[in-house]
């Protein structure tokens, strides 16, 4: 009796196992994974980069970024995915493989391995915004061997204290409209210094003024 008990419990357990669906990661993308990356696949790895062209800092007037990112390296299949969150702004006009929920972006498929959207930037004044992304490389064969890795991008606002058109970050001189550069780093702005290469000789006399290693061409060459 018992033994056709245990029988029976096996068959159930059988069938119950069957209806448990093979873990295949997220084919269809998971939102706010930036930070933690594409755990259920593989590993982490540093053969594959996060590739993207968020700007170096970001202008509140400007309406739209046209947003690209993918990977470089990889190579373990043709199969790729991505999670992205950003801090502020508006996410907006995905491509037709990603999805968006609110300051959040991931893939809807498996079948692209680079990515397009538009990202509006925040009002004047919001200060720097953090954008965390991991890529994913898939061999399409359940999650073994698949690699992945992450990144965290710092966008500093655009800032021009002095009204010169140079940003602080690039002016330095950023509080003086009249000077952007000091190439010879002496604490005079190029503008008013008479000898920007300080080499000894003044830029009215100097054939090459940003050149400490020369100052004369007798023969006009431009060497």
């Amino acid at each position: 009796m018992f033994k056709r008990r245990e029988l029976v419990l096996l068959f159930c357990s059988l069938i119950l196992l069957t209806m448990i669906p093979a873990i295949d990661g997220y084919p269809s993308g998971k939102h706010n994974s930036g930070n933690s990356g594409c755990g259920c696949h593989g590993g982490s790895s540093n053969s594959i980069t996060p590739t993207h062209n968020f700007p170096a800092e970001y202008d509140s007037s400007v309406a739209t970024y046209s947003i690209n990112i993918g990977f470089s390296g990889g190579g373990v299949g043709s199969f790729g995915g991505y999670s992205l969150q950003i801090s502020d702004g508006v996410l907006s006009n995905p491509d037709s493989n990603s999805q968006i929920s609110g300051l959040s972006i991931t893939h809807n498929s498996k079948s692209a391995t680079s990515w397009t959207f538009d990202w509006s930037p925040p009002a004047l004044g919001s200060g720097a915004v953090t954008v965390n992304f991991a890529v994913l490389n898939a061999n399409g064969a359940g999650t073994s061997g698949d690699i992945w890795n992450t990144v965290s991008v710092s966008i500093p606002e655009f800032a021009d204290s002095d009204g010169d058109g140079y940003s602080d970050q690039n002016d330095a001189f950023p509080n003086d409209p009249n000077e952007t550069s000091d190439f010879d780093r002496d604490g005079i702005g190029d503008n008013s210094d008479p000898d920007d290469d300080n080499d000894g000789y003044n830029d009215d006399i100097d054939v090459f003024p940003f050149n400490p290693y020369e100052w004369l061409d007798t023969d006009n060459d431009g060497i």
